[in-house]
């Protein structure tokens, strides 16, 4: 039995007990955090477990990995000593916030032949598995674009801004799909509440091949989006996570090449619409797959899927999109005026909590 000790339970957190419990292979030993009654909540739940606020505990010799689930800007120094105590390490997205530090994790992880695994739990999704499988099988063509939306109402959050929250899931993901690392092209954001933390964000990744993707994320939309799209030469292909079963629909659709024609005015583009197909995928729970993958890495010594080298490669992104981001901030209360009445303009309303 590997014992694992869960550092934040927050949401992540309890996911992770959960499916550590169940996996019949580990033995959640330990919980750690800050508040009280979230560890009364998982005393209530589950009483093998010890809790305790004192995050050091995960250190102790009863532990063989440590599963850190609490706010990005803690996962260096806490991953770091994880290491350093001779522990497994589960990350929580993204890695660090600072691609140096995300290295020196790399680095200790490797020297010390410990397994140091992301969590960039759409990588064990079932359906991005299988969009993967159509762009690397060729099904789809040749890759044109990818649009990927990821866009609801909060959490707003004060650690990091909404690339570091939500587009750390593109990146990889995109990542994953294209085996490659992008070039950041433009990245433009906007604050509305709080001047320093962007909440709304487009950013455009240029992939080798020509292949060229945008994301956009925001905590300030009234519809929860989660949808990517895949223009290939041949098909393309939706995955909306939002859907409760048909995740995935591949689209023979696309444009047919159209006559020589010497004379302009002739030109015509022809349009293939053919049939829209839903491929069967068996459901797994991805952040049971990775709960289990993180075990099996832990047990034969073999790099994860999602390893420290992924998560830096993602930092390293995000980090050129924070370099690379035009924010536009709210303007001051005196000089906010509606271009409708000329009038000084109503403030935003503030996040729900």
């Amino acid at each position: 039995m590997i014992r694992v000790a869960v550092v934040g339970c927050g949401y992540w957190g309890p996911q992770h007990i959960r499916n550590f419990s169940a996996s019949g292979r580990a033995r959640v030993v330990l919980a750690v955090d800050l508040n009280p009654e979230r560890l009364a909540h998982i005393a209530g739940r589950y009483p093998e477990v010890r809790t305790t606020c004192t995050a050091a505990a995960a250190l102790d010799d009863g532990v063989d990995a440590v599963v850190i689930a609490t706010p990005a800007g803690t996962h260096y120094p806490l991953a770091r000593a994880a290491l350093l105590a001779g522990k497994h390490v589960l990350v929580e997205k993204p890695l660090t916030t600072r691609a140096e530090h995300a290295r020196e994790l790399v680095h200790l992880a490797e020297a010390r032949g410990l397994t140091l695994m992301t969590g960039h739990t759409f990588m064990y999704h079932p359906a991005v598995r299988a969009l993967a499988g159509l762009i690397r099988s060729g099904e789809l063509g040749d890759i044109f674009y990818i649009s990927s939306t990821r866009v609801n109402l909060g959490l707003h959050r004060k650690d990091v801004d909404v690339l570091w929250d939500l587009a750390a899931h593109d990146i990889s993901i995109l990542r994953f799909l294209l085996g490659a690392q992008p070039r950041v092209g433009s990245v433009y954001g906007a604050a509305f509440h709080d001047p320093a933390v962007a909440e709304v964000a487009f950013a455009e990744l240029r992939y080798p091949g020509g292949v060229l993707a945008n994301v956009h994320v925001s905590w300030l939309d009234p519809v929860k989006i989660r949808r990517m799209t895949v223009v290939g030469s041949r098909k393309m292909a939706v995955w909306d996570d939002v859907e409760p079963h048909d995740k995935l629909r591949i689209h023979d659709k696309g444009v047919a090449h159209a006559p020589y024609y010497d004379d302009f005015g002739q030109w015509q583009v022809a349009y293939r619409y053919g049939d829209v197909h839903v491929p069967h995928i068996p459901w797994v729970e991805p952040l049971r797959a990775e709960c289990d993958h993180f075990l099996d890495c832990i047990r034969d010594g073999t790099p994860p899927l999602t390893d420290g080298r992924d998560g830096l490669a993602v930092v390293e992104t995000l980090e050129a999109c924070s370099a690379a981001l035009v924010l536009q901030r709210p303007p001051p209360a005196e000089a906010a005026v509606s271009p409708a009445t000329g009038r000084p303009a109503p403030a935003p309303p503030a996040p729900s909590p």
